[in-house]
């Protein structure tokens, strides 16, 4: 505390010197350097006319004029040198001492600045806490004081605060999955086994607990393995996860035709744009090359089929809600223009349900013709109205579906700027 104290007075004092100084110090005024500066410039000008003269470039007359009127500036220049070097050798004027101004306003500041600090630390500060050897803060990290510094850090207090807490399925959750960014797949086994005690019915645990002991087996799926898969699959019946690796599980039996008839299955119901896609298509064609069957032999099960239509009816009507909402929008856009020619405020309505469902048996590639224009008309508005949060989130949503994400984003920050407000 005392090694605080003198250093922080010391701190205080070189602030007030920095800050007092160029009030109580004796102020004189420099000798103005611009009249030598444009005497120096003069002579340049000068020694230019004349290799221009030389080179033809100026008359006689020209070149005369123009010295005569360098020379008229030369002489300006030198008379205010002459009159700034006599003010710079009188002495000054008054007494040797700072303004008055300036003393009392170097004694507000000796005194504001420290009584301000000591204010702000007896408010913020913490007086009474005890010194802190270095030697000491490494304990206090590993016993779970301060920030962690790295991941093994941060899942080593995880798992002394879940020795005391058991309990908490989020927390052996994520000491899971550190432990699999770590690479430590048996303790992530552990950790998530007791996830999976905790929360048997969350599919990011099952999922999480899947991948921890296909690293623990060189990517064999084991009995443990396939139980969880199976209730992932029971739980959600698109899981792609749980499809995938089920049908790898065929695959490593033997069953290749049964490994081919999953993935098959799966690229029935996945959406076009599914990051998974292309590594599904590449085990079945290698499962392909290796049991002889042709792939385009293999359709889609009735199961597979019936989930693809209930994905794409999820599709469809998240779609719908979009059109409907756009359509909303212009409506009520209409609604304005015409209330502003006949002096009526009243909305008209929306979209009818006739609308909705014309909009419903259209085909795709006509939904989204439509959501087009209609996206369009909504931004170009929005460039009028640039504050209508409202409206920005129905054309972050509209991009959404017509899966222009750079744009959907854009809408979006404009959305958090909005709300920053």
């Amino acid at each position: 505390m005392t090694t605080f104290v003198i250093a922080a007075s010391l701190l205080t004092l070189l602030t007030l010197v920095l800050l007092l100084w160029p009030l109580v110090r004796r102020r004189r005024e420099a000798a103005p350097e611009r009249a030598r500066y444009d005497l120096a410039v003069y002579r340049d000008q000068l020694e230019e006319v004349e290799r221009d003269l030389r080179r033809g470039v100026l008359g006689e007359s020209e070149a005369e004029a123009a010295r005569v009127e360098v020379k008229r500036r030369m002489l300006g220049a030198a008379a205010a040198d002459s009159v700034a070097a006599r003010h710079a050798e009188e002495p000054p004027k008054g007494p040797r001492s700072a303004p008055r101004q300036s003393i009392r306003a170097a004694a507000v500041l000796s005194l504001l600045v420290p009584l301000a600090a000591a204010v702000l630390y007896l408010e913020l500060g913490a007086p009474d806490t005890p010194d802190q050897p270095l030697a000491e803060r490494g304990s206090e990290l590993a016993t779970g004081g301060g920030r962690p510094a790295s991941l093994e850090e941060a899942a080593e207090r995880l798992a002394k605060r879940l020795e005391a807490n058991p309990r908490d399925a989020g927390g052996w959750y994520l000491l899971g999955r550190a432990y699999l960014a770590m690479r430590r797949p048996s303790d992530a086994v552990s950790a998530l086994a007791h996830a999976m005690a905790l929360a048997p019915e969350e599919l990011d645990v099952l999922g999480a607990y899947t991948e921890a002991r296909l690293a623990t087996s060189d990517g064999q799926v084991d009995d443990e393995t396939r139980a969880a898969l199976q209730k992932m699959l029971t739980l959600d019946p698109t899981s792609p996860q749980a499809r995938f690796l089920l049908a790898l599980d065929q695959a490593q039996q033997g069953d290749l035709p049964g490994a081919m008839q999953g993935w098959v299955d799966m690229i029935a119901m996945a959406p076009a744009d599914a990051r998974w896609l292309p590594t599904v298509r590449q085990h079945l064609q290698q499962a392909a090359e290796a049991s002889g069957i042709d792939p385009a032999s293999l359709h889609p099960s009735a199961e597979a089929l019936a989930l693809a239509e209930q994905l794409r009816a999820a599709e469809r009507a998240e779609a719908d809600a979009t059109t409907a909402g756009v359509a909303n929008e212009q409506a009520r856009e209409a609604a304005k223009g015409q209330g502003a020619e006949t002096g009526s405020g009243a909305a008209p309505p929306g979209p009818s349900a006739a609308d909705v469902a014309a909009a419903g048996q259209m085909s795709s590639e006509e939904r989204a013709q439509m959501i087009r224009g209609m996206v369009d008309r909504l931004a170009a508005r929005l460039q009028e109205t640039p504050d209508d949060i409202d409206g920005w989130r129905r054309l972050a949503r509209a991009y959404d579906v017509l899966g222009e994400t750079e744009k959907a984003a854009h809408a979006r920050k404009r959305i958090a700027a909005l709300e920053g407000r």
